[in-house]
């Protein structure tokens, strides 16, 4: 069962911690060594990360500083849902994707009609949701 939910990174155990970035680390370069976030949205199967996203509040506005799916679990919906829960996270704020010149991550937002609504437009190196 793939279950999909926001929680606080910043506090959890190393083990858990590890296995976040060595999923965000192997999908999403630059590599990162540390869970500097807001909170993140995991997507996990059988207690397999599938997904991540990585998000910064500052007040009224949620940056989402990373967001990926590993490799073998693409197609299936799951960065959708992923999106979905952050979106769900916001409520009336903004949000800001950085993209920055990831190709794929651009193509993802533009299929999803996330371009174009009231609420997103594009920038250089993010994404305005």
């Amino acid at each position: 069962m793939v279950l999909v939910y926001a929680l606080d990174v910043s506090a959890l155990p190393e083990i858990h911690t590890r296995r976040i970035l060595d999923v965000v680390n192997l999908n999403f370069p630059p590599a990162i060594s540390k869970l500097d976030y807001s909170y993140g949205v995991l997507c996990q199967d059988r207690g397999m990360v599938l997904g991540v996203a990585l998000v910064n509040q500052v007040e009224n506005k949620h940056v989402l500083e990373k967001l990926c799916v590993v490799h073998s679990s693409r197609c299936r919906g799951l960065g959708t849902e992923i999106v979905d829960m952050v979106k769900e996270q916001i409520g009336s704020c903004t949000l800001e994707v950085k993209v920055g010149g990831n190709k794929d991550l651009r193509e993802f937002f533009a299929k999803r009609a996330f371009v174009g609504n009231e609420h997103m437009t594009f920038v250089d190196a993010t994404l305005s949701l």
